[in-house]
């Protein structure tokens, strides 16, 4: 992994240092959801009451930033269950091949410190009106995380198709500005996590 052009943001940092803070707080074997803007976002317990859910996504987060982080904000809470989204910060400054580097690393690292909590891999959502984030693209990397999760015996929620319309783009009812989550995007995507808890 090259860290030489991860320049944080002070949002990022802010949040790193709350999640390190936060660790000694944390209850045994929490249910995590680790990544980016969908994640940061994502009322997931007012959509699913009744599971102990713990949130640590961040705005334009990356994967590079993601495992810089990911000790207090995966590794050391020991979560039951983990899902992750991840990986369309990264379309516009890396090349595929970098980018599925980055996605093995960090899922053989949560499997080497954490081997036995169950992984969720969900595909990366489509964006619409976004030229640097090529629908093609998402597509091909969704595809190489798939065949990624099954070499690894991981799990890979496609939620990829639930979402896009014919031209394989984010249908407008999800979506406000063709790339975040409404609520009614995250109504679907709390009921496609439902199914594996």
């Amino acid at each position: 992994m090259n860290n030489e052009s991860f320049i944080p943001s002070d949002l990022w940092k802010r949040k790193v240092r709350t999640f390190d803070e936060l660790v000694r707080y944390i209850k045994p074997k929490p249910i995590v959801l680790v990544g980016d803007s969908i994640i940061q976002h994502f009322r997931i317990s007012e959509f699913i009451p009744g599971y102990y859910f713990i949130n640590r996504g961040i705005d334009d987060d990356t994967l590079t930033g993601l495992l810089l982080r990911l000790k207090s904000s995966v590794l050391d809470l020991n979560p039951e269950k983990v899902f992750i989204h991840i990986g369309l910060n990264d379309l516009p400054i890396k090349k595929d091949e970098e980018i599925l580097s980055n996605y093995k690393d960090m899922l053989i690292e949560i499997i080497a410190n954490n081997p036995s909590t169950v992984i969720f891999a969900i595909s990366i959502l489509p964006t619409s009106g976004y030229p640097d984030k090529r629908t093609t693209r998402i597509s091909y990397i969704n595809s190489e995380i798939e065949k990624l999760t099954k070499t690894l015996e991981l799990n890979f929620i496609n939620a990829f198709p639930l979402f896009c319309d014919i031209n394989e783009e984010l249908k407008p009812e999800f979506s406000n500005d063709g790339l975040n989550l409404n609520q009614a995007g995250y109504n679907l995507l709390a009921k496609t996590i439902k199914n594996y808890l």
